[in-house]
């Protein structure tokens, strides 16, 4: 985890003790940061994709990872997920996630816009429910299907 001073140290004790709890699960999403000041004239999918590969996101054996990462002076955002995460987590989905914390960003609160995002690739990777705004508690997120069809769903 690359936070470049921009999250607090609470923060990323979460997001190791979220990987932790994950890591003991019979499938193991693991959850990476990386933050930068600028993408130096790079694409932020170029930039998501040779870091994920890099640092290898995913435990061995069962290769679920996904990898946050945000450019603060270009303001781009991505999350870049394994194969295996992607059939769980799809493109789709993490675009919602990532808009959710869009205005925590603009605010230049890192520290919350990365930690809403990577309790939504948890809760979408293990529930089924992803997109919540960082003010949310798990309690209220809306269910992926219900924002779709506009439905409610008797799945908790």
């Amino acid at each position: 985890m690359i936070p470049n001073h921009y999250l607090t140290e609470e923060v990323v004790t979460q997001i190791r003790d979220l990987n932790e709890a994950n890591s003991k699960k019979a499938e193991k999403l693991q959850i990476g940061v990386y933050i930068v000041d600028s993408l130096d004239g790079e694409s932020i999918e170029t930039v998501a994709n040779e870091t994920a590969r890099a640092w290898r996101i995913g435990y061995s054996g069962d290769n679920f990872g996904s990898l946050i990462v945000v450019a603060v002076q270009d303001r781009k955002s991505r999350i870049e997920t394994s194969n295996n995460t992607a059939i769980r987590i799809t493109d789709y989905q993490t675009k919602q996630i990532l808009a959710a914390s869009r205005t925590d960003f603009k605010n230049g609160d890192y520290s919350k816009g990365i930690l809403a995002i990577a309790k939504g690739l948890d809760n979408q990777f293990y529930r089924g429910t992803g997109t919540f705004s960082s003010d949310e508690t798990p309690l209220k997120i809306k269910r992926y299907s219900e924002s779709i069809s506009g439905k409610k769903s008797n799945r908790r």
